[in-house]
């Protein structure tokens, strides 16, 4: 009678323990997953980049280069290209009265008043 009450003891025992062992085990062998598939990922790096060094070591051609020396200059950020100015409206600009401008007796800007030259 006494080994089953231990039984029963172990039963209960390992039903209430059961969730958290279980938790434990899981995150365990996760942990050791992760720990493994990160050693093989970095072996294989560093193998793929050993092979591609390799391969440009051997690949490389000489190559020519020319060296400039560097001047400061300004930048101008101008752009000259061809066209053609249209005006949007073509005006006529006529005088009221026919005739021929014989003289002017005015310089272009200047300031002059009402009566400050003869009429003809």
């Amino acid at each position: 009678m006494k080994g089953n009450h231990l039984l029963v003891g172990f039963k209960k025992l390992f039903h209430k323990r059961m969730p958290t062992v279980l938790t434990l085990l899981f995150l365990s062998i996760l942990i050791g997953t992760i720990v493994g598939l990160s050693g093989t990922i970095k072996a294989e790096k560093e193998r793929i980049t050993s092979e591609k060094m390799a391969a440009v070591a051997t690949e490389r051609a000489p190559v020519n280069v020319v060296l400039f020396d560097v001047v400061p200059t300004t930048i101008e950020d101008r752009i000259n290209l061809p066209g053609v100015i249209e005006p949007w409206e073509k005006l006529s600009v006529l005088a009221k009265i026919h005739g021929t401008v014989v003289k002017v007796e005015a310089s272009e800007g200047q300031t002059v008043s009402q009566g400050a030259f003869p009429q003809c």
